[in-house]
């Protein structure tokens, strides 16, 4: 039988560092940009270290854009206004669904300046803030029809 886990859980990456978070079988990674553009350009990296594919709600990540509140956004344990689109969407379809063979990944640079306020300068903090049952296919079912899932395992290290 097989066994849902439910949640990403939030982890942060501070500009100068890297965070690696894994659950249902997703790896997703946060990094700074390789170019030092100063305007908060961060790298979302996300791979599928399962042996089944797995299918991904495209909007629920910055592959296709960010086109919601995706990201925690923090100064000084201070949260930074969003002020980019938010999006209303009809429930998800089949052609929202991006599939994430074993092994695969996906990456996006996200040029946070431009949908967080970061017109301060300085230090920020950023986490990816959606859920497993947010992003994929097989929890978010499992949600609809009542099915609650543990969290089995959770791996944050820094990479």
């Amino acid at each position: 039988m097989h066994k849902l886990i439910a949640g990403f859980a939030l982890f942060a990456v501070g500009m100068l560092g890297v965070e690696v978070v894994s659950a249902a079988g997703l790896e997703i990674v946060l990094s700074p940009s390789q170019r030092d553009s100063g305007d908060g350009t961060i790298e979302f990296s996300l791979v599928n270290q399962s042996s089944k594919t797995v299918s991904v709600l495209a909007w629920q990540t910055p592959l296709d854009g960010v086109t919601n509140d995706l990201f925690t956004v923090t100064q000084n344990g201070i949260p930074v206004d969003y002020t980019g689109p938010m999006y209303k969407r009809v429930a998800p379809r089949e052609q929202d669904f991006i599939q994430l063979k074993p092994g695969e990944s996906l990456d996006a640079q996200v040029e946070l300046s431009m949908y967080y306020d970061m017109r301060k300068g300085g230090q920020y903090e950023v986490s990816y803030d959606r859920t497993a049952s947010e992003v994929i296919r097989e929890v978010i079912a499992a949600a609809r029809g009542g099915v609650t899932a543990g969290l089995d395992s959770f791996d944050m290290s820094r990479a």
